[in-house]
């Protein structure tokens, strides 16, 4: 099998866990970013790549970042955590400056949670 087929069907599995996650049907995801639930059924399996036009669309509605959608996550443990997702899913729908605050908050319970040697996760 060729390395895109395995990314198509790694992308496919991605989408399909996501919309599941949301309660989506297929039949609603397709109408969501124009297309039938067909298609849907096929980027899922790993038969088709969405096209570029789509990308975007898809991302809106799994609340995903493109990278996400990619497999390329830069959260370096346990990408996987559903917990971590929806975190990072809420965290790119604030702006830039509330995100910021959750950052600075994370770090000063972080620190804290250090001092007093307590495991984070």
């Amino acid at each position: 099998m060729k390395v895109q087929e395995n990314g198509q069907r790694d992308m496919g599995y991605r989408i399909a866990k996501w919309r599941t996650e949301l309660g989506m049907s297929q039949e609603k995801m397709a109408e969501s970013i124009g297309v039938n639930r067909n298609t849907v059924m096929r980027i899922e399996n790993g038969e088709h790549s969405p096209r570029a036009d789509r990308i975007t669309a898809i991302c809106e509605v799994l609340h995903v970042t493109p990278n996400e959608l990619f497999g390329m996550n830069t959260l370096s443990k346990a990408p996987d955590d559903p917990r971590l997702s929806q975190l990072q899913m809420a965290l790119d729908h604030l702006p830039k400056e509330k995100q910021d605050t959750f950052f600075e908050m994370a770090n000063v319970l972080i620190r804290g949670l250090l001092a007093d040697n307590a495991t984070i996760f």
